[in-house]
């Protein structure tokens, strides 16, 4: 990670992560079925749903020091 621009709000972290195989397909499955179903793939889908992950997993997990990882 590494910050890479300012907003009015801070700074912006880049987060680049690579998905097993199993997860792109899961996820590009996801992205189709919902362009199927609206008609259109949302923009920034995959950016929205990683936010939303970690997000999700800071809520459950941002005071637990006891993960190993």
């Amino acid at each position: 990670m590494h910050n890479s621009k300012k907003n009015n709000e801070g700074p912006i972290e880049r987060l680049h992560l690579t998905l097993t195989p199993e997860q792109t397909k899961a996820l590009n499955d996801y992205c189709l079925a919902l362009a199927n179903k609206q008609g259109k793939i949302p923009p920034a889908l995959k950016t929205k749903i990683g936010r939303m992950a970690i997000t999700e997993w800071l809520e459950k997990h941002g005071k637990d020091f006891t993960i190993k990882f």
